[in-house]
C-alpha cells in the first residue's frame, strides 16, 4: 500500500502523512475543505473523512474481507483499483459542500457530467463507467 500512496501522491499532487500503521492522504479543496483517506499499510481496509473549519462532517469506510472464498491477492487488487479510483475522482473533481435540508447537515458533492451529485463510496469505486469527470 506504501507503494499505491505514493504513486498517489506523485500523481495528484496531493499530501502523504506516513504514520506508524497507515498511509494519509490529504486533499485540499477550495473553501477550506480536507479530505482525507486512511489507508493501514497491513489491513485491508480504508477510511475516509471530509473535514472543514468546524471539524469532521463526513465519513465512510470500506472493508475487504474474504466472502465466498476470495484470495488475499484478489482483495488486496480490488481495494488498490478503489482507493486508486476514489482519489483520481476526488482530486480531478469540482467539489462543494452543500447542506442537506432533510437531515440539516453537511455534505459533499461532486459535479459529474454537468450535474451535482453526494460523494459515496459505492458510486465512487464502481468503476470507471460509473463516473464522468
Amino acid at each position: 500500500m506504501k507503494v499505491l500512496l505514493a504513486c498517489l501522491r506523485d500523481a495528484h499532487g496531493v499530501e502523504l502523512v506516513e504514520q506508524p500503521h497507515a498511509g494519509l492522504l490529504c486533499i485540499r479543496k477550495p473553501n477550506r475543505l480536507l479530505i482525507e483517506v486512511t489507508v493501514p499499510y497491513e489491513v485491508l481496509e480504508w477510511f475516509v473523512d471530509a473535514k472543514d473549519d468546524c471539524g469532521t462532517f463526513w465519513s465512510e469506510w470500506a472493508d475487504y474481507y474474504r466472502v465466498h472464498g476470495e484470495k488475499k491477492q484478489q482483495l488486496v487488487t480490488e481495494m488498490t483499483c478503489d482507493v486508486e479510483r476514489f482519489v483520481t475522482i476526488l482530486a480531478n473533481s469540482e467539489i462543494r459542500v452543500s447542506l442537506d435540508q432533510t437531515k440539516s447537515k453537511k455534505i459533499v458533492e461532486l459535479k459529474v457530467g454537468g450535474s451535482w451529485r453526494g460523494a459515496s463510496l459505492d458510486w465512487m469505486t464502481a468503476g470507471p463507467d460509473s463516473v464522468q469527470t
